[in-house]
């Protein structure tokens, strides 16, 4: 990628698309699994499709949510073949992965994508947009 270019684009989709979306995220399916943001359900919808049809390699496939406790989350790594926990916390850092030994990776960024998670952090204040940690109450 060059420098400087952008690392998304902006992409129409069918209006009725567009309103099928907005129907969901009103729903309480889409409170239950987390899901806020027509971006959300996109990425999610589209990530399944190329899955499917063997155009997404199995690397995006490789971690699978094993846990949701208090204070972390258990992720499986199918690359590793082991469990991974990311930590969350009122202090710096705020998100910390217990393999990695930093707060920014893959799995760590998984653990962004978990419904449960990020429902979890929510009801405790935490402000998590598209993967990023906006917000971390005091």
């Amino acid at each position: 990628m060059d420098e400087g270019e952008p690392t998304s684009k902006p992409v129409k989709i069918a209006t009725s698309l567009k309103e099928a979306i907005r129907r969901f995220l009103e729903s309480e399916e889409a409170r239950r699994l987390g899901y806020r943001y027509e971006i959300d359900v996109v990425n999610q919808s589209v990530r399944e499709f190329l899955i499917k049809h063997g155009f997404l390699e199995l690397e995006e496939n490789r971690f699978e949510h094993f846990n949701v406790y208090e204070d972390h989350v258990t992720i499986w790594d199918k690359k590793l073949r082991r469990l991974v926990d990311v930590y969350f916390s009122g202090r710096k850092p705020y998100i910390f992965c217990s393999l990695c030994e930093d707060s920014e990776c893959d799995h760590i960024q998984f653990a962004l994508s978990i419904p449960e998670a990020l429902k979890a952090l929510k009801e405790k204040g935490w402000r998590i947009e598209e993967g990023k940690v906006l917000y971390v109450p005091p």
